[in-house]
């Protein structure tokens, strides 16, 4: 697992692998929701290990040591390198798709509003590109590792 902090909008992400998800359980509390972190009624999720039938897996996290708040990003290799995932782009649709969820936890964590149009969302445009970035080197990392 590999720890990246968004120094604009101050913010933890953390790229990570579908077979380190028993031991991240351990060090982690995940959500589905920002506003669950702080609820004293909410109970934080299990991450499943089994639960490995995605290329990607975006969930709200706190880090139980540090207290930091943040989003975590759990890659399967297994499926992102499946051949007729390879040919539907699956690595590079995944790596969007979850770094526009983080984008969207951070947002709402952070009290951003989505802007409503193109000339507007800079911003988001730069955080999506900078999260996919981040996913990107952990991905490039991930896929040269032998099975």
């Amino acid at each position: 697992m590999k720890t990246f902090r968004c120094e604009v909008y101050p913010f933890e992400i953390w790229v990570g692998e579908m077979n380190d998800i028993k031991g991240i359980n351990k060090k982690f509390e995940f959500y589905n929701n920002v506003s669950d972190i702080d609820n004293p009624d909410s109970e934080p999720l299990l991450v499943d290990e089994k639960d490995t039938h995605f290329c990607g897996l975006t969930y709200i996290a706190v880090n139980k040591k540090s207290k930091l708040k943040g989003a975590m990003v759990f890659l399967n290799k297994k499926i992102m390198e499946r051949e007729d995932a390879i040919v539907k782009g699956s690595v590079y649709s995944t790596i969007a798709h979850e770094a526009k969820h983080i984008v969207d936890i951070m947002s709402e964590e952070k009290g951003i509003a989505e802007a409503p149009t193109y000339d507007c969302n800079e911003h988001q445009a730069f955080l999506i590109g900078y999260i996919a970035g981040c996913i990107g080197q952990v991905w490039d990392t991930i896929k040269d590792k032998k099975s």
